[in-house]
């Protein structure tokens, strides 16, 4: 006799839900008993995940009254007063996590529409009502230690919608019934978990961005009126946590610090069994990166706000830097410039693109406050600050405490290396160009001497321009994009001959600047004869809202100039002396015996710039940027 086999246990739970979805309505007879006994039952997750993608979208509309019971069953439970007993706790704890689920899985369903869902959940005859009365319930629920990260899930999850923030009409309910004040609350409440107040400022972070350029978002409008500096001072402390976990994820790569000995001992350590073996990253491969930047970058969208709207953050940066009671505070910035370093050495998918001109997008606006400037260039300010050293070459090692201005032209520099490609990033490299041009315009006008290695500058700026004659041809094509940003290189060469003796702090400095336009000469003369045969002199057709200078054969008289002046001296030396190629040092010796008799044409205004505005240059790169944080952090938060 054949012994049958016993049916697989089944929780019950699984049991319940399945009959739901199937139509059947166990609720009928005694509903006030069946939800109570239903949210009794440890909510499954992936039950409710594997029930909604297994069933076809029409079939799902079919079983609307259902899911409708549900969703109320949830809404009562989660506004109910009467949570006397764990038993009531964790119906109502439940109930928000069975939402979330629910609600998650339904964004999941492609066929879905907005409009679909909003019928499956409310019905639409009582949307607006329920979803009122469910966004009035978390704002009571995120102020309760209990059911704040459970209500905060749902939040994220019921405004994140399928990852596109902007399209999701549901955001416009939160938009009705402003919780601002709740979300900066949770970040400001000591009692907090760290994942809470990460969810807290994401959340913020995607609601003062939903269709901001559309109509007033009473999200951002809050964030940049904010001014309790306590609370903006513990944002800071979390930015700080924040990049140096993420700096650790990149420094794992790759030993920046080996010595040739400490490398020869790894690697023959290798010989012997059972010896640890350092695991191997090729920092070239695509694919090693293709985790990074971490998906904590996400977070940094509510830096920018803060950054570019909140004077009062701004204020409490600068602060934060001359005050030696707040170390932890301090490091922000510091750490910062760090993470920066890193993110702009391994800029090697489209992630990585988006999040590197997020980093310098910040930089820019930091860049152009004069408060923060001005704290900068005190040496009550300067800091000791760790730069990525992982791909050669590294730019020189620096252990004393300097100006955070240096670290922030030596974030650029490495920006400026190890990004030059075929398919150039140049409105990026644009924006890059005009951190440095903020900072030189600033140490001119504050007539400031700043020491840094000015060569590192140079040598820099001249790679870029020569690789850029050598893609000449593949960058002309897109002119809209390649006339800024020559503009804005030009600007940068023709600021440090114009007033570099006031803000550089040697005469070498100065002479190497010369030195390194003297070898470029080649360069200058393609480029000057593209922008004359291209015909740009008033005529060139810019982006609207982009108001960088126009590009003309008047951006390189002064470069041909200091190229016409000391070329015949350096061809009559070379005679002179039999060479066939000057040393750095005759070439430098000529600078200094020629430069009195140098004579440059004057050019004004060379340090004003028109402050940056989000609007409208880079409105579609925020819409597109929106998705990105909002689909990272979605990932994250449902591992």
């Amino acid at each position: 006799m054949q012994q049958r086999s016993k049916p697989a246990f089944k929780e019950k739970f699984v049991e319940i839900t399945e009959s739901l979805f199937k139509g059947e309505t166990p609720f009928a007879e005694d509903s006030s008993t069946f939800w109570d006994t239903y949210f009794l039952l440890p909510v499954n997750v992936k039950c409710i995940f594997n029930l909604v993608q297994q069933t076809s979208e029409e079939t799902l509309l079919g079983r609307r009254k259902n899911i409708n019971s549900i969703f109320f069953a949830c809404l009562t439970k989660m506004t109910s007063t009467d949570i006397d007993t764990s038993a009531d706790q964790s119906r109502q704890l439940n109930s928000i996590t069975l939402l979330t689920c629910l609600i998650r899985a339904l964004f999941r369903k492609k066929r879905l529409s907005q409009f679909n869902i909003i019928d499956l959940l409310t019905g639409l005859d009582k949307a607006d009502t329920a979803m009122g009365t469910l966004i009035s319930s978390l704002n009571t629920l995120l102020h309760q230690q209990v059911t704040k990260s459970y209500a905060l899930c749902l939040a994220i999850t019921l405004s994140s919608g399928n990852d596109n923030v902007n399209q999701n009409s549901f955001n416009g309910y939160f938009m009705h019934h402003d919780l601002s004040e709740t979300l900066m609350s949770i970040v400001a409440d000591d009692l907090s978990s760290v994942t809470e107040v990460h969810n807290a400022t994401m959340l913020l972070a995607m609601l003062s961005n939903y269709n901001k350029y559309e109509s007033r978002n009473p999200y951002l409008h809050f964030l940049s009126q904010y001014n309790q500096g306590s609370t903006l001072e513990k944002i800071m402390n979390v930015y700080t946590g924040i990049f140096d976990e993420m700096t650790i994820k990149y420094q794992q790569l790759k030993d920046e610090d080996e010595s040739i000995t400490k490398s020869v001992a790894t690697y023959m350590s290798g010989w012997f069994p059972g010896s640890a073996k350092t695991p191997f990253v090729d920092i070239d491969n695509i694919e090693s990166l293709v985790d990074f930047p971490p998906a904590k970058s996400s977070l940094l969208l509510l830096l920018y706000d803060l950054v570019n709207t909140n004077s009062h953050f701004i204020l409490i940066v600068s602060k934060s830097l001359s005050n030696k009671d707040n170390n932890h505070c301090a490091l922000f910035l510091p750490n910062f410039l760090t993470f920066a370093s890193y993110l702009f050495q391994h800029n090697r998918n489209d992630r990585s693109f988006v999040y590197t001109k997020l980093v310098m997008l910040i930089l820019l606006r930091l860049c152009e406050e004069p408060t923060l400037l001005n704290v900068l260039s005190q040496q009550e300010s300067y800091k000791t600050v760790r730069l990525c050293r992982q791909r050669p070459p590294p730019l020189p090692k620096v252990k004393s405490p300097r100006s955070l201005l240096c670290v922030i032209l030596d974030s650029i520099v490495l920006f400026s290396k190890h990004n030059m490609r075929k398919k150039l990033d140049m409105a990026t490299y644009k924006l890059a160009f005009s951190v440095i041009h903020r900072i030189l315009a600033f140490l001119y006008k504050r007539r400031i001497r700043l020491e840094y290695h000015w060569n590192e500058l140079w040598c820099t700026l001249t790679t870029v321009l020569h690789f850029t004659v050598v893609h000449l041809n593949i960058f002309k094509s897109k002119s809209q994009e390649f006339h800024p940003f020559l503009s804005s290189l030009l600007q940068l060469f023709n600021i440090c001959i114009t007033h570099g003796e006031i803000f550089l702090h040697d005469t070498k400095s100065f002479d190497s600047l010369f030195y390194e336009i003297i070898r470029a000469s080649e360069d200058f003369s393609i480029l000057s004869h593209y922008a004359t045969e291209s015909s740009l002199e008033g005529k060139r057709k810019q982006s609207s809202g982009d108001r960088s200078p126009p590009l003309s054969s008047s951006n390189f008289s002064n470069l041909k100039i200091i190229c016409n002046h000391f070329k015949p001296a350096l061809d009559e030396g070379l005679e002179t002396h039999q060479l066939k190629y000057p040393s750095p040092d005759q070439v430098l010796a000529l600078i200094q015996e020629h430069f009195a008799t140098l004579s440059l044409a004057p050019m004004d205004k060379l340090d004003h710039f028109t402050p940056y505005n989000e609007i409208p240059n880079e409105m579609g790169y925020f819409r597109y940027l929106l998705r990105i944080v909002v689909g990272d952090y979605m990932t994250n938060l449902y591992q």
